[in-house]
């Protein structure tokens, strides 16, 4: 196949987290003190690309798990392709963050990727106290990479904006760590608006990302995601063009989250 064509598919992947990336112009232990998700949480997208369904995204928060004398909750991510795209491209991929309630840093992440030209399993583990991260790729020997402060991983990024005010105007640069490199992205928050959800409509905020990450991210341009406007920033739609079409993301089912989705009254 293509790499372009790989890359399209790629972005389905990686549109539900990136977007979200934390906004590291505030401190993360002094973000809101409640988390604004719990365990039971499950998000369920379904991704379009021109006239054909693409795919599925499932994000959800499992569980809560100690982890070096704090408490963990467990962010899992699964991604597979669906119907003709299927046959064009199968993606079956799972993520797994291991994500530090307390820091609102990530101690861990989990990728397994099962893809038709790609089987990759990768293990990180996150030591911000001495700035490193260590890496174990298909089981293989562990690498160690330089580690900036606050980073994230891209899944586990996705959860601490939640907790964030956002409000229009306001841009922020962010560090991630992914691909084994520290990169950064910009965040700007566009405006308040209503949008379609579910059979019914949601107050949301509209934020654009940019991204800088290697491949398609580097030539792909802008991010469009809408978030409820409460306390929840529950993500809801997503939105990104290329020269080949665009890929939107639309939520489709919610469970452990109070979605205020407006319906319109039924004629007597």
């Amino acid at each position: 196949m293509d790499n372009s064509i790989r890359h399209k598919y790629k972005v389905i992947l990686l549109l539900l987290a990136i977007f979200v990336s934390p906004v590291f112009s505030v401190s993360p232990v002094a973000a809101n003190s409640s988390l604004p998700f719990k365990p039971g949480e499950r998000l369920m997208f379904r991704a379009r690309w021109l006239l054909f369904d693409a795919g599925i995204v499932s994000a959800s928060v499992s569980d809560t798990v100690p982890c070096d004398g704090s408490t963990c909750v467990r962010l899992a991510l699964h991604v597979w392709t669906t119907n003709a795209i299927a046959h064009i491209f199968r993606m079956d991929d799972i993520f797994e963050s291991f994500w530090d309630t307390g820091s609102r840093l990530p101690k861990a992440l989990i990728v397994r990727v099962r893809e038709t030209h790609t089987v990759r399993d990768k293990d990180v583990e996150f030591y911000h106290s001495i700035g490193s991260a260590t890496v174990v790729t298909n089981g293989g020997k562990p690498e160690k990479f330089a580690l900036n402060p606050l980073a994230q991983d891209f899944f586990g990024a996705s959860f601490f904006v939640r907790m964030l005010k956002l409000e229009p105007k306001e841009t922020v640069l962010v560090p991630v760590f992914e691909d084994n490199k520290n990169y950064d992205a910009e965040m700007r928050v566009i405006k308040r608006e209503r949008v379609a959800v579910m059979g019914g409509e949601v107050d949301a905020i509209m934020v654009e990302g940019k991204l800088k990450f290697e491949g398609a991210f580097q030539r792909s341009g802008s991010l469009y995601v809408w978030l409820t406007d409460d306390e929840f920033h529950v993500p809801v739609k997503m939105r990104k063009s290329f020269l080949f079409g665009t890929v939107t993301l639309d939520l489709a089912e919610a469970s452990g989250v109070d979605l205020q989705i407006i319906r319109e009254a039924k004629k007597q």
